[in-house]
């Protein structure tokens, strides 16, 4: 499409902001009601569809795509379950990718820190044991010089105080 092609602009941006429903088959019955006038009439000759408001704007949101969803469905063979599929589609190399969601994995994926990385030798740490027991812990961080007593508890306070009634403006 041309930049200076304003007929095809206008073509475009009518067809992109066109509503789903044609407003002009759409009818209020009521405080709660909608008819809406098929296009074509089924085929048991019903010309008309009628319901509540609420039923109505389900039903009609449910036509809105989901954030950040493929739109597009393949059918035939390059459905998902096909029977050809195996030969028209190239299949990965690797297909069962293990994906590693530990909390080092998961810190070095968002924040770029690597955690398992030694600070010293930059040769890579593993776990050797996971230690629960307090005594141990205090005693391993003591060897190292390392901060050992717990934080002083701060005293309970009590919730916020709210006035009997909220004047909103």
């Amino acid at each position: 499409m041309r930049e200076h092609d304003r007929e095809r602009l206008e073509y475009l941006a009518a067809y992109v902001l066109r509503p789903p429903l044609a407003l002009d088959r759409l009818k209020l019955l009521g405080p709660a009601t909608v008819c809406i006038e098929l296009r074509r009439p089924w085929a048991d000759r019903t010309t008309h569809v009628s319901m509540t408001a609420s039923t109505f704007l389900s039903r009609l949101a449910s036509l809105v795509p989901r954030p950040r969803a493929n739109n597009l469905i393949y059918s035939g063979v390059l459905a998902g379950n096909a029977t050809g599929r195996k030969k028209v589609v190239p299949t990965t190399a690797n297909p069962k990718r293990v994906i590693d969601s530990s909390f080092a994995a998961l810190m070095r994926h968002s924040f770029g820190i690597d955690l398992l990385s030694c600070r010293k030798c930059r040769g890579r740490m593993r776990f050797v044991a996971v230690i629960l027991e307090r005594s141990e812990v205090k005693r391993i961080l003591q060897h190292l010089r390392m901060w050992s007593d717990p934080l002083p508890l701060e005293p309970a306070r009590a919730p916020p105080e709210y006035p009997d009634e909220l004047d909103f403006p």
